[in-house]
């Protein structure tokens, strides 16, 4: 682009501003980043998102939902940058002196909205462990709530209706007795 632009992605193809990309001022961490992007197919997330937002306009559960989803894509491909490059102090440095005031509503870009978060997800380590036993305590948790949140009541409600017919039968058995009594 002729314009001054930080680079950013939609769809397959890659954003960048025509003199920087001449000159090759652009760090390939940031063409990692987009190329993520591209490769990981994210412009067709957040298009399937702004079509359910389209249909489901009353609804604002749906711009979470656009937010948290880019969030993740920013995730994804900072995760593929620091895998590849090795470098996070760079890459972090990098990210912060780009330039964020632009935003591209249904591209993936860098903004300052969402750098603090990503910063602390690259510095974040999590054992192998750890992410197992989260994972495995999710099995029994989901058990447990199928077992609980799914239990049909009904049969409860019929054991308290028979007895209070055995009870009102007997109150009726004895109403006769007592009328009987005062007859004779």
């Amino acid at each position: 682009l002729n314009q001054e632009t930080i680079p950013h992605t939609f769809l397959n193809y890659i954003f960048l501003n025509k003199e920087s990309y001449n000159n090759r001022t652009i760090e390939n961490e940031l063409y990692e980043h987009e190329l993520t992007h591209v490769n990981q197919k994210h412009s067709y997330d957040i298009l399937f998102i702004e079509t359910l937002k389209i249909v489901f306009w009353f609804n604002p559960v749906f711009y979470f939902y656009k937010k948290a989803i880019q969030l993740n894509h920013e995730f994804i491909a900072d995760e593929k940058v620091v895998e590849t490059h090795k470098n996070v102090s760079f890459y972090q440095s990098l990210l912060l002196n780009t330039n964020g005031n632009a935003t591209y509503y249904l591209a993936s870009n860098l903004n300052y909205l969402i750098t603090k978060k990503r910063l602390i997800m690259m510095t974040k380590t999590t054992s192998k462990f750890s992410g197992f036993i989260k994972k495995a305590g999710i099995v029994p948790l989901m058990t447990l709530m199928v077992y609980f949140l799914c239990t049909d009541i009904v049969a409860q409600e019929k054991i308290i209706n028979t007895q209070k017919k055995e009870i009102n039968k007997n109150s009726s058995l004895n109403n006769i007795d007592t009328i009987k009594k005062k007859k004779s």
